[in-house]
């Protein structure tokens, strides 16, 4: 029998450079890396940005525990960074 359960996910740590606490699709914005820093702008479920509101400020270090999704959509992909937990 094969287990087909994700039980591995992917972490990434930066400084919180944007916070988007919006109705419909609140997100943070990190940049992450060390020579060659990139953004990142990660989803969150509203119960989790509230936790992010009350605890971080912009300039905060912070890692995440998130997933990927992709979706095929006007004949093109969109890919979204989803959080799972902060660590």
């Amino acid at each position: 029998m094969h287990e087909t359960k994700q039980v591995y996910f992917n972490q990434v740590k930066g400084v919180i450079i944007e916070i988007n606490n919006t109705v419909n699709f609140p997100s943070v914005v990190i940049t992450a890396g060390h020579e060659n820093k990139r953004s990142i702008n990660i989803l969150f479920k509203p119960e989790l940005i509230k936790e992010v509101v009350e605890n971080y400020k912009l300039g905060d270090y912070i890692a995440v525990k998130f997933f990927v999704s992709s979706r095929f959509k006007h004949d093109r992909w969109y890919t979204m960074v989803n959080a799972l937990e902060i660590i």
